[in-house]
């Protein structure tokens, strides 16, 4: 078992980056406000203990200001650095890319979607003298559901907060 901390940081929008606040901090902003608020991610990293083979444990939260915004376009991806440092002081990063789709906020209110899809980061830490894998297994919403989901469900006009949950393997080749 190994004891680790996180956090993290937003960067390298694949739109223009002068439509977002917050590059290279852990709250990124976007959209002119229809009524009072910007939309915006903030992920909060968290200390947590993983053992190879174990249980999923939560790499951080995740929340999602959904205000009504305007845009000039409707989907952005952006990417998530994420810095681990484990027991001993050894550092590691590497990075989540994020999908977002931002409702047209026109007619009948839509929820917004964020997806992160499928990592798998390689040697991503060592536990107990072992190379380990990192997969992330998705977004645990507990007040939509209990399952873990690769899409996170973003309801309009409120904050929407999941766990971001990954799970450690045996290190056994590239993938």
């Amino acid at each position: 078992m190994v004891a680790m901390q996180t956090r993290g940081v937003w960067q390298n929008p694949d739109k223009d980056a002068s439509y977002f606040t917050g590059l290279g901090s852990d709250h990124l902003s976007w959209g002119t406000p229809v009524d009072s608020e910007q939309s915006a991610y903030r992920f909060k990293g968290n200390a947590a203990v993983a053992d190879i083979d174990g249980p999923a444990v939560v790499l951080g939260t995740f929340t999602h200001f959904n205000f009504r915004v305007q845009m000039p376009f409707t989907r952005f991806q952006v990417e998530l650095k994420v810095t681990v440092v484990v027991e001993g002081g050894i550092r590691r990063e590497f990075v989540l890319p994020f999908s977002h789709y931002e409702s047209p906020n026109r007619g009948p209110v839509h929820d917004d979607e964020v997806g992160i899809g499928v990592v798998a980061v390689t040697k991503a830490v060592e536990i107990d003298d072992v190379e380990c894998d990192m997969k992330v297994t998705g977004f645990y919403q507990s007040l939509l559901s209990d399952e873990v989901t690769e899409t996170f469900i973003s309801p309009e006009d409120q904050s929407n907060s999941g766990q971001l949950l990954v799970r450690f393997t045996r290190y056994d080749g590239p993938m």
